[in-house]
């Protein structure tokens, strides 16, 4: 086995297409690569994000629960939910799921196996929860898979004269999107592609996300390759 570690932050916008219905075309194409891929890595660590089933649920209660809180303790939950989903599609037993914090740590001290989680801490988004993990590891990249290719000059589902940013720095991401100000707390559904309290942690720390689209898969096969096509964002 190749003593290889990855970090990989799954948007949960892939894991749905319209509705509730599963986005099987990605998620096959990432189970392709999984078990393709697999046994060339000694530690995989996946985070899941909260996506469109979030959304979803936080409108449905959002008129009865005015606890931003509360309303961020469901949000984690279901992304907890998806990850069990994701470990569930890949049909492997051998996926470690923690419930904690404590768990996933002392999990990722062995350096070995295959974690899948969702949010772990209130007040993190996954981004946060990728990131920390990283760090942990002593990596110095996440790879994020979203629902767009990468960062853009604008929402290239709106604007088709938004451009493609391959490479910009955390001062000027954050400078792009307002989030200039310390941010300690996260911000649900906010629709940045790095969330603000984990680009001052990744920044801080050295760490740098490549970001770019899931669906990418079913045309470069390799991780490697989706990931020349995205973005990088770094200190």
């Amino acid at each position: 086995m190749i003593s290889r570690k990855i970090v990989l932050k799954l948007g949960g916008s892939l894991m749905y297409k319209g509705g509730l219905d599963l986005n099987t075309e990605v998620l096959n194409m990432f189970k392709d690569w999984y078990k393709r891929e697999k046994h060339n890595y000694e530690l995989i660590v996946i985070v899941v994000g909260g996506g469109r089933l979030s959304r979803e649920v936080g409108s449905v209660i959002k008129p009865y629960v005015k606890n931003d809180s509360d309303l961020h303790s469901v949000g984690m939950e279901l992304t907890q939910t998806n990850a069990h989903i994701l470990k569930g599609y890949l049909g492997d037993k051998d996926v470690y799921n923690p419930q904690t914090l404590g768990e996933a740590y002392e999990f990722l001290m062995t350096g070995k196996g295959i974690l899948i989680s969702g949010g772990l801490r209130h007040g993190w988004s996954t981004d946060m929860d990728a990131a920390v993990f990283a760090d942990v590891l002593g990596l110095k990249k996440v790879y994020k898979l979203s629902d767009v290719e990468g960062l853009y000059t604008a929402d290239p589902k709106i604007d088709d004269k938004a451009k493609l940013i391959k490479d910009i720095t955390w001062a000027r991401y954050r400078k792009m999107f307002g989030l200039e100000r310390k941010h300690d707390e996260h911000s649900p559904n906010l629709h940045i592609p790095i969330s603000a309290e984990c680009a001052v942690f990744a920044q801080n720390k050295g760490l740098s996300f490549f970001v770019s689209g899931g669906k990418l898969l079913l045309t470069k096969k390799k991780l490697e390759n989706v990931f020349e096509s995205g973005s990088l964002i770094h200190a």
